[in-house]
């Protein structure tokens, strides 16, 4: 079988550079944001009557890298600073055995909930959302202080097809 890359969305516009701060909330609490995120995403699919997703800690694990990444370099974007793509970001982090991929990222929404509706009032990212292909998911949550021109919190979330 071949691999595919599902076509990357982003309907956000590229941020101004920020500086990078410590994590802000507890760590438990990014944990419960993360879930809710994948628990949310399940809801919209059960309302289109598709498979939930399965958590995939080592996704998550990229997905976080990916959001502290966008968080330090000020870019929202699925390019990471060094160039990587989203299949290079999930190699990284040991998920070799993959079929398909999608991600999708968001900055400034402060709650699951909000990032969420977000991305289903996207038309790009409620694709990768309803993706009856898609059978894990990964979350990431990079949290700041807020300071003026500075993004608070940056999401990724990693779809794949194993």
């Amino acid at each position: 079988m071949k691999r595919i890359a599902i076509a990357l969305t982003l309907g956000c516009v590229v941020l101004t550079r920020v500086v990078c701060a410590q994590q802000s909330e507890p760590a438990d609490e990014i944990r419960e944001f993360e879930l809710r995120v994948l628990e949310l995403t399940n809801i919209e699919r059960a309302r289109n009557s598709l498979q939930p997703l399965v958590w995939h800690e080592a996704a998550s694990g990229a997905a976080r890298a990916h959001s502290a990444d966008m968080q330090h370099s000020g870019q929202l974007s699925h390019t990471g600073s060094d160039g990587s793509n989203v299949g290079q970001r999930l190699e990284r982090v040991g998920v070799t055995d993959w079929w398909a991929w999608g991600e999708n990222v968001a900055a400034g929404q402060t709650t699951p909930e909000a990032v969420v509706e977000a991305w289903m009032n996207s038309t790009g990212h409620r694709a990768n959302i309803l993706n009856p292909d898609f059978t894990h998911l990964g979350v990431g949550l990079t949290r700041q202080a807020a300071a003026p021109g500075r993004m608070p919190t940056f999401w990724t979330q990693k779809f794949i097809r194993l």
